[in-house]
């Protein structure tokens, strides 16, 4: 008796978050990317502001892992971890992220090709085959490094 392991190629999911769709098209995208400046040292350098910032970013984020990964000795630190918390204006309002599993599909992703099939039985699966404008908007794919490097050299060819 063999036992055997199959697994189907999935995906998943998740709407973004307060996102319109006027806001993902993809001409706009496009000439924006056309249009816009080179970039200088100043947009890659950090300001002495965006610098302090940052730094307390790291340190909090140390101190998170510290509190919630690093044992009991830590856990009494976390009302003063949470109170020391840096904020920015850039923060979303907090929300639950829905996700919708799709079904597994049988396509072997360790191709070029392979790849795109996963992206075909998405559209197919949403029926975005069957919108036209569909492909006038954005689509933000995730993955492993590998099915991504795929994904840009099948856009490539």
């Amino acid at each position: 008796m063999v036992d055997t392991q199959e697994n189907g190629t999935c995906a998943t999911l998740v709407p973004l978050f307060d996102a319109k769709t006027e806001d993902l098209n993809v001409k706009d995208l496009q000439s924006s990317f056309l249009n816009a400046l080179a970039l200088s040292i100043a947009d890659i350098v950090h300001t002495k502001d965006e610098q302090k910032a940052f730094k307390s970013h790291l340190i909090f984020t140390i101190l998170h892992i510290l509190v919630k990964h690093g044992g009991q000795g830590f856990q009494c630190f976390q009302v003063d971890l949470d109170k020391a918390q840096p904020e920015t204006a850039d923060k979303i309002k907090i929300h639950k992220s829905q996700l919708h599993p799709l079904p597994t599909w049988n396509i072997d992703e360790s191709s070029i090709t392979g790849n795109a099939e996963v992206i075909e039985a998405i559209n197919k699966e949403l029926h975005l085959d069957q919108v036209p404008e569909a492909a006038e908007h954005i689509q933000f794919l995730a993955g492993d490094q590998l099915s991504i490097a795929r994904l840009c050299a099948f856009e490539l060819i």
